[in-house]
């Protein structure tokens, strides 16, 4: 017989100690004609920033960059990055067009960029990396739902993100919304509304309900949020597939957020001879297989209810029966266990004896 016990949920563990910061930069709209204007970054930044300030899940303070030029978002990476401690953890988040020079250099492309100059004119991927290297905190997520393909389809060559983007500290993960060769596919727009990107928005779903903790450890971590976001992105079936890089460090166990869930606990089985006597139709015997039984003193009262005999006879009798009392104040009590262990022990045995029984009682 096995026991059927259901999850119970628990709050989840605080968030690591140490500062956490946030920066979510988006870029929607374009001055250049070359590059076209893209719906989902504003709500993308909206969705997340939410997810990650909230004190229950994300816990991070954070700072949002909206549809600014190249240099005003140098400018705040570097004010970000700055003066930071070994014990914090910081965050990331670019949501905009992805560009390629003709050497395969990667950009990201701000509000003021130019297609065909994005050397003078947006923000430069080895430059963030540099600066994330010489950022002295320890704990460091690097989000990108960039639309690479498409921007640079005259330049030569795939764009290989994880040589570019690989990090060269310790303590680093890095998640981008496809390949270099992909597409990262926008949201739609339903009844007028616009929606997140396909990446942004299984991310931030998995944080916000709590269902990308795939261990139900109660803390959600980087690479527990990618793989949500992974199987949300495949299920869209957009053909374009997340990447996850890492180094050493804490890399992959940063944790990103605390479960809205909790932390499931899952209860021990009860030993079999406590479920057998709990599913008994005698109450009893139900009452016996309780663990609580263990603990439980009766009075010479409530014996005889069990019993179906006066009070005074427990009062005279006990002794005779064998059962151990304990004086509590002034009055004696008795262990429910010893009661009923004795009630046991009073059993008749169904058979008729045997010949030899008969004979052994005789003698």
């Amino acid at each position: 017989m096995a026991s059927v016990t259901q999850p119970v949920f628990v709050p989840a563990p605080e968030l690591p100690l140490g500062p956490r910061n946030a920066l979510v930069i988006a870029t929607s709209r374009y001055d250049d004609e070359e590059l076209r204007h893209l719906r989902s970054p504003v709500r993308d930044a909206e969705d997340l920033a939410a997810v990650l300030a909230h004190p229950s899940i994300g816990g991070f303070s954070v700072t949002s960059l909206i549809d600014k030029t190249e240099l005003q978002i140098r400018q705040e990476i570097e004010s970000f990055l700055s003066g930071r401690g070994p014990d914090e953890t910081i965050l990331i988040y670019l949501s905009c067009h992805g560009i390629q020079d003709d050497r395969g250099r990667l950009y990201f492309a701000a509000t003021d960029t130019k297609k065909k100059q994005p050397r003078v004119s947006a923000v430069r991927a080895a430059d963030l990396l540099e600066q994330l290297d010489d950022c002295r905190a320890r704990r460091q997520i690097l989000i990108l739902d960039c639309c690479f393909s498409g921007s640079f389809g005259e330049s030569k060559g795939d764009l290989n993100l994880e040589h570019q983007l690989s990090a060269h500290t310790r303590g680093r993960e890095v998640l981008t919304a496809s390949r270099g060769s992909e597409y990262s596919y926008e949201g739609e727009l339903i009844d007028g509304a616009i929606t997140g990107s396909v990446f942004t928005t299984g991310l931030v779903e998995g944080l916000r309900t709590g269902r990308a903790d795939r261990d139900r450890d109660g803390r959600i971590t980087v690479e527990e949020a990618y793989q949500h976001a992974f199987l949300h992105v495949r299920e869209t079936q957009t053909g374009q597939t997340p990447q996850h890089w890492l180094s050493g460090g804490e890399g992959g166990q940063i944790v990103l957020a605390r479960s809205a869930l909790g932390r499931e606990i899952n209860a021990a089985d009860l030993p079999e001879h406590v479920l057998v006597g709990l599913e008994n139709p005698a109450p009893i015997v139900r009452i016996g297989g309780s663990p609580l039984a263990e603990l439980r003193m009766l009075s010479a009262r409530d014996i005889a209810g069990i019993l179906s005999v006066p009070e005074v006879t427990v009062r005279t009798k006990w002794r005779d029966w064998g059962l151990p009392a304990y004086r509590i104040g002034r009055h004696l009590r008795w262990r429910e266990r010893d009661v009923l262990a004795w009630i046991d022990g009073q059993a008749i045995d169904p058979r008729p004896p045997s010949p030899q029984e008969s004979r052994s009682r005789r003698q």
